[in-house]
């Protein structure tokens, strides 16, 4: 089984998504990622600065709603990785 990390940062709306995708990305085939947020916004969206960074880069995104990280997260994850400014 491929080992499985959770990206977090506070609102799971322009960090943790766009690590999320960027790893996607370069090892999704090797590994699992999601990302997560402590007290996510409440927008179904992501930032549109971060959509326009992805699109610069190449790299798929697809819709993202922000999520709360939860018991069941925790239990789930192999490792979890903080993002911050």
């Amino acid at each position: 089984m491929n080992t499985s990390f959770c990206i977090v940062c506070i609102a799971n709306y322009c960090r943790s998504p766009v690590v999320e995708h960027m790893l996607n990305k370069r090892f999704g085939e090797k590994y699992e990622f999601f990302s997560a947020g402590i007290s996510p916004i409440s927008l179904p969206k992501m930032d549109p600065r971060s959509l326009k960074f992805l699109q610069e880069n190449n790299v798929n995104h697809s819709f993202h709603t922000p999520k709360k990280i939860s018991n069941k997260m925790l239990s789930y994850f192999d490792k979890f990785l903080a993002v911050d400014l």
